[in-house]
């Protein structure tokens, strides 16, 4: 088999077991397999992962042949050791929780660390067998965090994305992981990275940018020469096997038999793995509370649990089972009646009839989940409850809470809330259920798994992702340049100032440009054949002071101001709005006066927060931690946020260097010009960008970018434009 699809997840959605002398396969259940089952009907995939049971090393082989037989699966062969160690261990007892915020709960020891990398590379051996270079790869969730580094360093061609099924924590929560970069630096192996929510996209950019510097935008992350893209695809359900399980024409035994059961009761129903992130307790004291609040529902509602056994050989989940049986017999024991048990409460696996006929019969469905990825038993039950409008109660802290408008939301850790919530979703009037119901139908029915997995692999296969533009040294390519130079009729030339043409000083007002570069400029500029612009992030008053003799053209704050050449006068290129200055000062100063070394500069569009001074680790971290904070409180304002070279600088939205370059030769054919663009920081990226891809540009010091070429220091600049102001 050639696969152009690869699935990678922890496990296969099949059962392994031996039966006498011959290994036999079952299907098996679970979030994923039915979100990726109506993707089978579009697609051939292979799909990777373990097994489910222990092969001996001297079997593998005819179990590896059973599994090509059917071109569907291949199997990872991991020992019951390895998958203690791999799965329960480091995956479980460190990663899970800690995603899932219960810091307390993690060995942070990091028991299992060398088995889990060494687990990756199993599942990292068994995909590189299998594919080509042009090959999809998705991986899933977090057992498999080192995978896409692993591939990305064997088969640097492939497309691999990843998708995280559980949340992804705030910084300040990941943070506390010895291996934070580790883990960060292999789920960057992805060109794209996938999320329930948009918080948890947001957490993990900004984890990126605290933890490994990373220059994050709102869809993509630039890591090293690569551009990665993240964002937000929330998982569905398959509505159609649910709809065609509830419209059933004939009346099954056991819908039968629930409708008699609770023809006299209202039915609250919990569906939901024996899992610490899922609230059960919370659930317990919520209803508990409401039956103490209302006594008139006493006889007249029963909470029916499902909870399925989840990791039952982990003594955490052991505490918790201990806990829970403890919880029902107590409130049954208090609120409970001759013919009448408040709380039903069963620890098993339900089949899919069984839970869709719970979901069709049940009036509430309760999920106070304390932290969930999305949860689809929300969706499950919003499907069956397209005619009977039922009422969901659901925790804000699930991921669902983000998509289903229609229910009621709760924090599971305020007891008096959920009471409350169980108590309005009962006495709801049936036009209010029937529009709660109508707008969370509507949401499972449109974003459905299928449609989850084409969006996802979709933007894998047509979305701009991989390399930013390799550099090579321009000395290297001296001789081409100056061929194209001599040739043209026309050249423009693009220079940034500090950093570029002249090193950069402790204090900005000590950067004045030397003597030998003053005469540079004035030969190039006299050329009548030449264009040449300072574009620089600095004040008019500055570069008047220092250029106000010259011909060359000068544009000041990135783009607001332009003096063209030959011109004494700067024109205003666009409207300037200055009223959100005053709350971006106070915030400015208030990091500057705890970073001695550091000053707040104010121009006339923007205001920069300057840092040369400072200890470089520790300026660029607080520098990061400025953007982000000031990303995070300005988001409503019209400004954009930007770091440069030892600078954090707020200025107006639309004005930017890759906008002037469009403003200066509107009206002029660059294609047939000679044009070199040199700079040295992100602001210049943006001149870089709007640039046609044939043009000569070069970024100043060794960083990602969308230059063709690069020089290293602003000397080697001063000695390419000599040369250049020889020629004629």
């Amino acid at each position: 088999m050639d696969p152009k699809l690869i699935i990678v997840s922890n496990r296969l959605p099949i059962h392994l077991e031996k039966r006498e002398s011959d290994w036999m396969s079952s299907p098996s259940s679970g979030g994923l397999v039915s979100a990726l089952d109506p993707l089978k009907q579009e697609m051939k995939f292979l799909w990777i992962g373990w097994a489910g049971a222990a092969v001996p090393e001297n079997e593998q082989p005819s179990v590896r042949e059973m599994f090509n037989r059917s071109s569907a699966y291949q199997p990872v062969f991991l020992s019951n050791e390895e998958v203690e160690k791999f799965y329960n261990g480091f995956s479980n007892s460190v990663l899970w929780p800690l995603f899932h915020y219960f810091p307390e709960r993690v060995d942070f020891s990091l028991p299992f660390w060398d088995e889990y990398k060494k687990g990756n590379e199993k599942f990292a051996a068994v995909v590189l067998d299998a594919c080509k270079d042009d090959t999809l790869v998705w991986v899933h969730d977090y057992h498999l965090l080192l995978l896409p580094k692993l591939l990305r360093e064997a088969r640097p061609k492939l497309r691999i994305g990843f998708f995280l099924h559980i949340p992804f924590p705030s910084s300040e929560l990941y943070r506390l992981l010895p291996v934070r970069r580790e883990l960060l630096e292999g789920v960057l192996g992805s060109d794209l990275i996938g999320f329930q929510t948009h918080d948890y996209a947001r957490y993990f950019a900004v984890t990126c940018s605290r933890i490994l510097g990373l220059e994050i935008h709102p869809t993509e992350l630039r890591y090293g020469d690569r551009k990665i893209l993240y964002g937000t695809y929330p998982i569905g359900i398959d509505p159609k096997i649910f709809g065609k399980e509830i419209d059933r024409k004939r009346e099954s035994p056991l819908r039968t038999e629930l409708n008699e059961r609770y023809s006299s009761v209202k039915l609250v129903l919990g569906v939901d793995r024996s899992d610490y992130s899922k609230g059960l307790p919370h659930k317990l004291r919520g209803f508990e509370r409401f039956l103490e609040l209302h006594p008139e529902w006493k006889g007249k509602v029963v909470l029916l649990q499902v909870a399925v056994p989840s990791r039952t050989d982990v003594r955490e989940y052991q505490r918790q089972k201990d806990e829970l049986d403890q919880l029902v017999g107590r409130i049954n024991g208090r609120f409970g009646a001759p013919g009448y048990t408040p709380i039903q409460y069963f620890v098993r696996d339900f089949s899919f009839e069984e839970l869709c006929a719970l979901y069709e019969r049940a009036d509430v469905l309760l999920v106070t989940s304390i932290r969930d990825g999305m949860n689809l038993v929300c969706l499950e039950y919003s499907v069956c409850q397209r005619k009977r409008h039922g009422v969901l109660v659901l925790s804000e802290f699930a991921g669902a809470a983000r998509s289903l408008s229609g229910a009621l939301l709760i924090n599971p850790w305020e007891t008096q809330g959920v009471a409350n919530a169980i108590h309005q979703a009962l006495a709801m009037e049936e036009p209010e259920r029937a529009k709660r119901a109508a707008e969370n139908y509507q949401y499972a029915k449109t974003f459905s798994a299928k449609g989850w997995a084409t969006r996802f692999l979709g933007d894998l296969r047509t979305k701009v992702i991989s390399i930013i533009s390799e550099t090579e040294d321009l000395r290297a390519h001296f001789l081409n340049l100056k061929i194209d130079y001599v040739r043209a009729a026309k050249r423009f030339i693009l220079l940034d100032y500090d950093g570029t043409l002249v090193p950069f000083a402790m204090d900005p007002k000590d950067a004045k440009p030397p003597k030998e570069l003053l005469a540079i400029l004035g030969r190039l500029s006299g050329n009548p054949k030449n264009l040449v612009y300072v574009i620089s992030g600095r004040t008019t008053e500055d570069l008047d002071k220092w250029f106000g003799q010259s011909q060359t053209g000068l544009a000041a704050e990135h783009g607001m101001f332009l003096r063209k050449m030959g011109s004494g006068e700067w024109k205003t290129l666009t409207s300037l709005v200055t009223e959100w200055k005053e709350q971006v000062a106070k915030i400015l100063k208030d990091h500057a006066d705890r970073i001695p070394g550091s000053f707040v500069e104010e121009k006339k569009t923007g205001l920069a927060w300057h840092y040369r001074a400072v200890n470089e680790k520790f300026g660029e971290w607080q520098a990061l931690e400025l953007k982000i904070h000031l990303e995070e409180t300005l988001t409503n304002l019209p400004v954009t946020v930007m770091q440069a070279n030892k600078v954090v600088e707020v200025r107006p939205v639309g004005i930017n260097k890759g906008l002037l370059i469009r403003h200066i030769w509107e009206e002029v054919d660059t294609t047939s010009s000679f044009v070199l663009a040199m700079g040295d920081d992100q602001s210049d990226e943006e001149m870089f960008e709007a640039l046609p891809p044939t043009t000569w540009t070069c970024r100043v010091g060794v960083a990602p970018t969308r230059a063709r070429f690069n020089l290293r220091r602003s000397d080697e600049v001063l000695e390419i434009l000599n040369e250049l102001s020889q020629l004629t």
